[in-house]
């Protein structure tokens, strides 16, 4: 065993090259403070031109021998941490694979764990020791990573998670300012552009369904301006958005020409924007090299054109919305036919790309974000069959704002699966409980994956969509029907759901930790809560009025003080009012 630190001594010191970047300083001062936290001790931080000792952790590529692994083989932000002799070394392709090779070591090896921006777990460990035989290479699944969750707005637990999606860097709400270099970052907005770009008038509907002629000129050389502008303000950028607005087929353009392109393409809408955005891609290439000119394939331009030939730096984001939200693409049978059309779609654009399909995933109910989500094999799935179709992209749209009462450990567990789709069954449910023993407390990883495995149970040959609402389609409640005609709701299911989370919170006494539970069971409570709500309204049970108002209004203001943003995307906590929560199912038109 390599002894890393003795009751607050260490003979190890940190060694960096002596010419290191900034972001190599950064990661050996985060790795003294990490392990003068967990050993009680600091390791100082030395370049490579002080005299060589045995006892050594080596950051990046130093001149110590046993720091110059070849990782040629191995693609970008590929990370490497093992043994040389009595030495340790933490390395990586490019400025984040050394990143993650320390926080790798820190969580793989030293035992942190990096739950949220604001509630991490370091141990104390006042003897470190390691293994002689310390070996650890790691390659993304997707090259492009992100993601939209509890903490994702945070740069450096986004680094920490091994994503490297900057988003929007021409935008104020989506800017992250990067911890360490390297990373992939849009030129102005992300999504739907057109209308920025084209220097559209809004409608009725600001630029919800309408988009531009794509077979104007004027249009396209104000785009292209418009493209130039934005790149050269973030020349940092390896990404540009131009994307259709959000609306239906009935919104492209219906003049002759267009029509006459699309039929001439396998009637499909996207050739506009094939079209289009590969104009712009092919014109622009040589003057911004490095850059992938970004497009959907969303709601009416899924189909993928034929007879076209798509430019190397053009990139198709494909976003499966309205899909079944319970099963994976590949193995659900029963969603009106999206999910056959999506296999389709997934195979055709394949074909058709050079290496750039990226994919627009959803993982969060947007019409509810407090129903019960626990459709973890959902994304699992679809994740792994992204990988093996050789996509190379991903951003994971959740609950930016931690509504969910599991928002935290859907983006954690989200976060993993980017880097590692193909995860086996055994590391991913020991992520799970690791997740909830550490960020829930001591004992409640049991109660709350029944509590999962109950709600997994009672949907399995369910098909629903993001957009579901709970006891109506989601999650349907159970009614008895009495002889008199008398619909009553049956509380055994929820009962059981109340109990898992009662078990948890027996064993639990720390105060963030009994939070971080009250905030998780408040979709068990709205659960109830839209059942009462679901036998006043369609089973025109009167009866449950007062336990339906009564428990609106307690969960409105539990909510309030537990910081919860929002209830619904688009729609905030603090335009609402204990009124409305009374009648959960139609409170959105309240607020509208």
């Amino acid at each position: 065993m390599l002894t890393l630190s003795q009751n607050g001594r260490s003979d190890y010191r940190i060694v960096i090259p002596k010419a290191a970047d900034e972001e190599v300083r950064k990661m050996a001062e985060e790795l003294s403070a990490y392990l003068a936290r967990i050993t009680g001790c600091t390791l100082p931080i030395v370049s490579d031109d002080t005299p060589e000792r045995e006892e050594e952790i080596l950051i990046g590529a130093t001149s110590r021998e046993g720091s110059d692994t070849d990782l040629s083989g191995y693609c970008e932000e590929t990370y490497l941490y093992r043994s040389v002799g009595k030495k340790v070394v933490l390395t990586g392709v490019g400025f984040r694979g050394v990143a993650y090779a320390v926080y790798a070591f820190l969580e793989e090896v030293c035992g942190v764990r990096y739950y949220t921006p604001g509630y991490e777990y370091v141990p104390e460990i006042p003897v470190l020791e390691l293994a002689e035989d310390l070996f650890r290479v790691s390659s993304p699944g997707f090259s492009f990573r992100d993601l939209n969750g509890a903490g994702s707005a945070d740069p450096k637990w986004m680094v920490k998670m091994r994503i490297n999606g900057l988003q929007s860097l021409g935008s104020e709400r989506f800017h992250k300012t990067p911890f360490v270099g390297g990373g992939y970052g849009y030129a102005g907005w992300f999504v739907h552009t057109i209308a920025q770009l084209a220097e559209m008038e809004k409608g009725p509907k600001g630029f919800w369904d309408i988009q531009p002629c794509l077979m104007d000129e004027t249009v396209y050389q104000t785009v292209l301006k418009n493209v130039r502008k934005w790149l050269d303000a973030s020349p940092n950028a390896r990404l540009v958005s131009i994307s259709q607005n959000d609306g239906d087929k009935n919104s492209m353009c219906q003049c002759e020409k267009c029509r006459a392109f699309v039929k001439e393409h396998g009637d499909a809408e996207s050739a506009l924007w094939i079209y289009f955005v590969s104009r712009i891609a092919q014109e622009l290439g040589s003057e911004y090299p490095g850059v992938q000119f970004d497009t959907l394939s969303y709601t009416f331009t899924r189909k993928a054109p034929t007879g076209l030939t798509i430019p190397k730096n053009v990139v198709v984001r494909i976003a499966p919305l309205r899909a079944c939200f319970r099963h994976g693409v590949m193995s659900c049978q029963n969603d009106q036919g999206l999910a056959s059309e999506m296999r389709e779609n997934l195979a055709a654009w394949r074909e058709l790309l050079q290496g750039n399909l990226h994919v627009w995933e959803y993982d969060a109910f947007f019409s509810e974000y407090w129903s019960p989500n626990v459709n973890f094999s959902h994304l699992r799935e679809n994740l792994r069959t992204y990988s093996d179709l050789g996509v190379t992209g991903m951003f994971v749209q959740g609950d930016e704002t931690g509504s969910n009462g599991f928002s935290e450990l859907r983006t954690y567990l989200d976060a993993k699966l980017i880097w590692n789709p193909k995860m086996e069954d055994e590391e991913f449910f020991s992520l799970m409980r690791d997740f909830c023993e550490g960020y829930y407390g001591k004992g409640t990883s049991g109660p709350l994956m029944r509590y999962m495995d109950l709600i997994d149970e009672k949907t399995r040959d369910s098909h629903y969509t993001i957009y579901a609402h709970a006891a109506k389609d989601y999650l349907p409640c159970d009614v008895i029907e009495r002889e008199n005609g008398e619909k009553t709701l049956d509380m055994s299911f929820i009962r059981k759901l109340k109990e898992c989370f009662d078990e948890a919170e027996n064993g639990v006494s720390d105060p963030d930790q009994l939070l971080h539970l009250k905030k998780a069971r408040l979709q068990v409570r709205y659960y109830e809560l839209v059942c009462y709500h679901y036998m006043v309204d369609t089973c025109e049970n009167q009866s449950y009025v007062p336990a339906r108002n009564q428990l609106g209004s307690e969960l409105f203001t539990d909510a309030q003080k537990l910081g919860i943003i929002q209830v619904m995307e688009g729609y905030w906590l603090s335009k609402t009012t204990t009124e409305t929560w009374r009648h959960p199912l139609t409170w959105w038109k309240k607020t509208s």
